[in-house]
């Protein structure tokens, strides 16, 4: 339900009108009104006598439908309480006594009709009906005020004008039965005593309580001034002075905004404004102040105060005139000037003026011309005069009489002069002068195409604009009068011009004032290029590649200016050739001078118009690949015929290629035969093969011509090495036929190889002779050489020639066998070649032992060639054994020569020198050594190792034997436990060797006391290596070198560990001899055979630790 009331208010006015609608109440006499609120309960009352009817039996309710139908609702009966239809969970009957009532829940408008309760009694008699109506209450759902068709906020304020009209809507929307709306206004003094009031919309239903839903606006009215004042100066006030004037706007809200005006001029020099409350209590004054500096244009001129606010459509005015005392104020006439001819008779200037007080003094008139003042003595060209106001008359007007013309007058204020002056314009005829742009006279050139323009200027006169212009070609008139805008009238301007506009120029101009004599004259002379070229050739009828080709540039046309003309010709690719004549010298045509050659003649203004001519040069015919010479077939290519076998093999063919365009034909010839293309010998295939622009070839014919293998008959080598096959083309129409001719060959592999000699012999550092390697073969072999000597049989080819020479002194380790491989295409074979580098014995001399520990010295032959045929030759202390002792101890056993030397033979120690010699020398060096008697050392262990070893020198000593340098040092071995095993050492005593020159002590090498390394070093004297070595004197020299000596027979410096007595002398090394980390480098004797006496025991070895000296 939706339910308003408006009400409309007329700001301003003494009462308000207020329009509502209210719902009338209907009432039923017989049922029984309950009244229930939607969504709440309410009871309905059943009648029930139990005090004269008994007790209840069945009571059912129901309920009239809106189709006057009744339907049952509830059913109660003493075992049975039962709610129907939409009644179900939210109704329940209660009995009590003789009091009954039917609750419903949650009340819905569809609850509202009539029900009647129907109970019949356990008697039967006594039957009562109870008629309930149901009222349904609705509350509200929303009320509020409506403004504008907007909902408005409980307590807004709603602003309003004085005069408005102000339509609120109180809108309620819901409600049963219809809510009861009303306006109050809270001032209950009314409208006309406030402005400003509250208004109420007051909703009133029984379902609601404590005006809960009542809402109102506050209405806000502004009001305009009711009037204005404005208070300023009454007297007169001199020019420059400042009047002070207010202006007041009475009765407004809210306060109004105050302006001031002169004439329609807004004034901004307002000094401050005032607002105060008005006498009513509720309004406000407004009062402004402005100070204003008078000037002559105030004179009676209004100064108006406008007042508004925004109550008020339009603003209240007033004004007031103010009285000002000023200078005159002069006005020159007429206004616009004056304009005359020199002609004219007379003219005047009339100096008009306002002032107040309005008189002048007397003759203080003055006049000006060009602000300077104007002398009037001259009475016959200017007059002054006063009519009312001064006047100047000039007689006979002159063009230097223009100027600006003005006069000053005085009054009791002051002076005045004019804002602007008169002009006075005297006219005379133009003088005019031609100009041109482009300016030839400046160097500029006119080229056909550009633009020119042409001004008749105007250089005096008066006015300086002419209002036509006539302009002459040649004395007679180029155009008609032109007349228009002085912009346009005396200029011309040709676009693009044509070589027609040359020629010579001239203009006057027409003004007011009259004609302009003519200017003076122009000569125009337009510039054009050289007209289109044409191309003619002037050499043959073709063009033919490698001739030469001249063509010809035409024109007919040279242009001007045509004195240097030249011509300018380009390649088909753009590109310019370097001659700048009109006839193009083309050498030697190429390929790449085909196509589109242009000319064109250029001269200063420009380039004419392209000739363009088509060089398409020919070419005659050229063989560009011949035939090679020969042409060679294996002669075993052809020995069987089976067509099955020769379609796996590769053809046999040859191919020439003839340049030649216009395209020529090629033929083949077999002995100047002509091949027939259905041959079925030969198959002749033919193509086109483009041109190759970068090796200046045109088109040329590809012919090749296939031989049939299986067609052919086998190969003879005397027989069909004398035919000739030719490739032939046909002329063409630059050139005659061109041929290419082959001889066709039978080839075989190389065979028959030859060298001479199959062997040399050659002493080493020799030089080698040359060896020749031939073959027979075709083509012609190809050779190369390879060696199995040491040196070269892994360079693999040392000579690519048939000519081996070494060139160089040849050694041992290039003798072997060299092996000459001749190739071609068709196979290869080879033939051997020795070379046996002959050279004298080198050899060995060593030391070895006999069963009987005897001496034996071996001289070996190392190498010899040859080695059949050896001589050895022995030398005892450099002298050689005669033949008698060389027969008793020599024994030669092949490449090897031996010698024993007796136990006893104590004067066969000593050096030994072995010489071998065979066909090509003797050895070089020879093999020398020394050899020096064993030690016996049987007595060592009898002394012990603690026993006291001494040595004394007796005075008949003057030098140590070899023995007693042993005993000594041995005896400081001993007290440094140093050992030396008894297996390097012989069993018998021999002299020393004391002055042996190699035991020079500072030429011995000794090791440092650390195991398994040693250095070679240079030692003194007095060189102490430490706790673990013995003193390094002259004796320990000796007996080193001793040892030395028996145990190599040849010494090398700082051999590996191990191999040399000098290891066991000076290297502690049993500990890891025994623990097996070093090999036990020590001479072990060979084993006595079964049955053989025990030798003696051999001496112990040193503790494993060594003892401090």
């Amino acid at each position: 339900m939706f339910g308003q009331i408006l009400l409309i208010l007329c700001v301003g006015a003494t009462k308000w009108l207020a329009f509502g609608l209210e719902a009338t109440e209907s009432t039923a006499d017989a049922p029984v009104l309950v009244k229930g609120v939607a969504g709440q309960s309410a009871a309905l009352p059943c009648h029930i006598d139990q005090a004269q009817c008994g007790e209840v039996y069945f009571l059912t309710w129901t309920k009239l439908e809106r189709d006057d139908r009744w339907s049952r609702i509830y059913i109660f009966a003493d075992n049975v309480e039962k709610p129907l239809r939409d009644l179900s969970g939210r109704a329940r009957f209660s009995l009590h006594k003789s009091e009954a009532q039917l609750s419903i829940n949650q009340l819905k408008s569809g609850d509202e009709a009539l029900y009647k309760c129907d109970v019949t009694y356990v008697g039967g008699k006594c039957p009562s009906l109870t008629f309930v109506r149901l009222e349904i209450i609705a509350k509200p759902s929303k009320a509020y005020i409506e403004y504008k068709n907007s909902q408005l906020e409980n307590g807004i304020e709603i602003r309003g004008v004085e005069g408005d009209l102000l339509r609120l809507a109180c809108i309620v929307i819901g409600g049963k039965p219809m809510p009861t709306v009303s306006w109050r206004a809270i001032d209950e003094n009314g409208l006309a005593e406030t402005i400003e009031s509250r208004y109420e919309c007051h909703v009133q239903h029984e379902a609601i309580k404590n005006n809960s839903m009542d809402s109102h606006v506050m209405i806000d009215v502004t009001v305009g001034a009711k009037s204005i004042e404005i208070v300023g100066p009454r007297d007169h006030i001199k020019e420059g002075d400042v009047a002070l004037i207010q202006c007041i706007a009475y009765g407004s809200k809210p306060e109004t905004q105050i302006v001031w005006k002169n004439g329609s001029h807004i004034i901004d020099t307002v000094v401050k404004s005032e607002v105060e409350p008005n006498s009513d209590g509720s309004t406000l004054n407004t009062r402004s102040y402005l100070e204003l500096r008078v000037s002559r244009f105030d004179h009676l001129n209004a100064i108006e105060c406008q007042a508004s606010n925004t109550a008020m459509k339009e603003a209240i005015k007033q004004s007031i005139e103010l009285k000002i005392q000023y200078p005159p104020i002069v006005v020159m006439e007429p206004k616009n000037g004056l304009i005359v001819n020199e002609s004219t008779d007379m003219v005047n200037i009339y100096c008009t003026f306002s002032s107040n007080p309005p008189e002048i003094i007397e003759n203080s008139t003055k006049w000006y011309k060009d602000n300077q003042i104007l002398a009037l003595n001259d009475s016959q060209h200017y007059m002054s005069s006063l009519s009312g106001y001064p006047i100047l008359t000039i007689v006979n007007p002159m063009r230097n009489d223009s100027g600006a013309y003005f006069c000053s007058v005085s009054n009791d204020i002051g002076i005045g002069k004019p804002e602007e002056p008169s002009r006075l314009n005297v006219l005379f005829p133009p003088t005019v002068n031609l100009q041109i742009y482009p300016n030839p006279e400046q160097g500029f050139t006119i080229k056909e195409g550009d633009d020119v323009r042409m001004i008749c200027d105007i250089i005096d006169g008066n006015p300086l604009n002419a209002s036509k212009v006539k302009w002459m070609k040649n004395g007679h008139q180029l155009v008609s009068e032109l007349s228009g805008e002085s912009s346009s009238h005396k200029e011309i301007t040709w676009l693009s011009v044509t070589r027609t506009l040359s020629g010579n120029y001239t203009c006057l101009a027409i003004s007011d004032a009259g004609v302009s004599e003519v200017s003076n004259s122009v000569q125009i002379d337009v510039s054009y290029p050289p007209s289109k070229a044409l191309i003619r050739q002037l050499t043959g009828i073709h063009a033919i590649k490698g001739h030469n080709l001249t063509l010809e540039c035409i024109v007919s046309d040279e242009g001007k200016p045509s004195t240097n003309t030249e011509y300018q010709w380009e390649s088909a690719d753009g590109v310019p050739f370097q001659t700048k004549q009109s006839i193009l010298y083309l050498t030697d045509l190429k390929l790449t001078n085909s196509g589109n050659i242009s000319c064109a003649a250029v001269n200063e203004v420009g380039i004419g118009p392209k000739g363009i001519f088509q060089v398409t040069p020919l070419a005659p015919p050229k063989i560009i690949d011949f035939l090679p010479p020969t042409l060679g077939i294996n002669e075993n290519k052809l020995k069987t015929n089976s067509a099955h076998q020769h379609q796996h093999e590769e053809p046999i063919s040859i191919s020439c290629r003839i340049e030649c365009f216009p395209i020529c034909q090629i033929y083949w010839y077999k002995n100047n035969q002509l091949i027939d293309n259905s041959s079925q010998l030969y198959t002749i295939k033919n193509s086109i093969h483009p041109e190759e622009l970068s090796l200046n070839r045109f088109v040329s014919v590809v012919s090749t011509l296939i031989f049939n293998l299986s067609a052919l008959s086998p190969l003879d080598r005397s027989r069909d090495s004398k035919v000739f096959y030719s490739c032939v083309s046909s002329d063409n129409s630059v050139g005659p036929s061109v041929k290419s001719e082959t001889q066709f060959i039978v080839e075989y592999p190389p065979e028959n190889l030859r060298v001479r000699p199959k062997r040399v012999d050659v002493i080493e550092y020799d030089i080698p002779p040359e060896i020749l390697c031939e073959s027979d073969a075709l083509p012609p072999a190809s050779y190369r050489w390879h060696s199995s000597s040491t040196r070269d049989k892994s360079i693999g080819v040392i000579a690519d020639t048939p000519l081996l020479s070494l060139n160089t002194t040849i050694q041992r380790d290039r003798a072997g066998t060299y092996t000459c491989i001749a190739s071609n295409r068709h196979g290869e074979d080879h033939i051997d070649l020795l070379i046996n580098v002959l050279f004298a014995p080198t050899c060995t001399l060593y030391e070895s032992r006999t069963d009987d520990q005897e001496i034996e010295l071996i001289c070996a032959v190392t190498a010899a060639n040859p080695n059949n045929e050896l001589t050895f030759n022995w030398f005892f202390n450099n002298t050689l054994l005669n033949e008698t002792i060389s027969d008793r101890m020599v024994r030669h056993e092949g490449m090897k020569s031996k010698i024993v030397i007796p136990i006893t033979g104590e004067t066969l120690f000593g050096s030994w020198t072995c010489a071998v010699t065979n066909s090509i020398g003797q050895t070089d060096p020879n093999c020398t050594l020394y050899v020096s008697p064993p030690i016996v050392v049987a007595d060592w262990e009898a002394l012990g190792d603690d026993a006291d070893m001494s040595y004394e020198e007796t005075p008949s000593q003057t030098s140590p034997s070899f023995a007693d340098l042993f005993f000594q040092n041995r005896l400081e071995f001993r007290k440094h436990e140093k050992n030396v095993s008894n297996e390097s050492v012989g069993a018998r005593k021999l002299p020393g060797n004391g002055n042996d020159p190699n035991l020079a002590i500072d030429n011995r090498e000794m090791y440092e006391n650390m195991p398994f390394q040693r250095k070679c070093m240079q030692l003194s004297g007095t060189y102490n290596p430490g706790t673990y070595m013995p003193e390094y004197n002259q004796n320990m020299a000796q007996l080193t070198q001793e040892l030395r000596r028996t145990q190599s027979a040849r010494y090398h410096n700082c051999q590996p560990f191990g191999v040399e007595m000098d290891d066991l002398l000076y290297a502690d090394m049993y500990d890891d001899v025994k623990s097996g980390k070093v090999k036990d480098p020590r001479i072990k004797p060979p084993l006595p055979p079964k049955g053989a006496p025990v030798q003696a025991k051999p001496p112990k070895r040193p503790p494993k630790t060594q003892k401090a000296l």
